[in-house]
């Protein structure tokens, strides 16, 4: 299965290693002096809570020829980047699309009523360097498709068949992106932040929240004590195959 990530920032970057290192035949498309950074010296990813740096040799290119064939494109996107994107992705020969953020179901189902059209959000968070990601990669990915659409379960399921993601499958990513709208996006306006910084919202705009409520500190440490808990027993997944060894 060949797979493209359209997009090199965090979350694209993220996506790109972690299927680029479980064996997938992913390209990552990048531009400027990051997709010549990526060329010459590798993908460099730091996590955060880890001293050392990864280094991915993923094939890159810098643009979406109208020919190229790949059975699943991944767009992560800024929501600004998106009008010239959409009209790339209307011209190539890719019939499934996934769109990895919130806030493009509308524009996306409308420029590309050819397409099979899907929806993700990924959790992970950080910034770009001029030469590596700093990030928290949670490796958990919701994705599906609207209500409504048939399903895409067994297509989900080939894509991240031999990563360590946690993969939820969401028949109805409608109501689900709208949820986490309802509750991060105000939040991200009343405190002046970036809307278009994607997932990573939820770590800068949860603290800004806190930090205006009585008593802020102990429900922070709440919350982030259960997100703690959630990435954890998440990556239990990650520990079958050695499980299955031993048994």
């Amino acid at each position: 299965m060949k797979i493209l990530v359209y997009g090199a920032g965090v979350l694209g970057c993220n996506l790109a290693r972690n299927l680029f290192r479980a064996g997938k035949d992913v390209t990552l498309l990048a531009r400027g002096n990051w997709a010549a950074e990526i060329k010459q010296n590798g993908l460099r990813v730091k996590d955060k809570f880890s001293p050392r740096v990864s280094v991915s040799r993923i094939p890159v290119v810098t643009k979406l020829a109208p020919d190229a064939q790949y059975d699943v494109i991944f767009v992560v996107l800024r929501y600004t980047q998106l009008d010239s994107a959409l009209d790339t992705l209307r011209e190539n020969q890719t019939k499934n699309i996934v769109f990895v953020g919130n806030n493009v179901r509308p524009r996306a189902l409308a420029a590309l009523p050819e397409k099979n059209v899907l929806f993700a959000f990924a959790l992970s968070a950080g910034h770009r360097e001029s030469d590596r990601v700093v990030s928290i990669d949670l490796k958990k990915i919701t994705v599906g498709q609207l209500s409504g659409v048939a399903s895409n379960a067994g297509l989900i399921g080939e894509i991240f068949r031999g990563t360590k993601y946690k993969v939820v499958y969401e028949p109805n990513m409608e109501d689900y992106l709208l949820c986490h709208a309802a509750f991060v996006m105000p939040a991200v306006f009343a405190f002046h932040l970036d809307p278009t910084a994607g997932p990573g919202l939820t770590f800068v705009t949860m603290p800004a929240v806190f930090s205006q409520m009585p008593l802020g500190q102990g429900f922070a440490a709440a919350f982030y004590a259960c997100l703690t808990v959630a990435a954890l027993t998440s990556s239990v997944s990650m520990l079958e195959a050695c499980t299955a060894l031993l048994t």
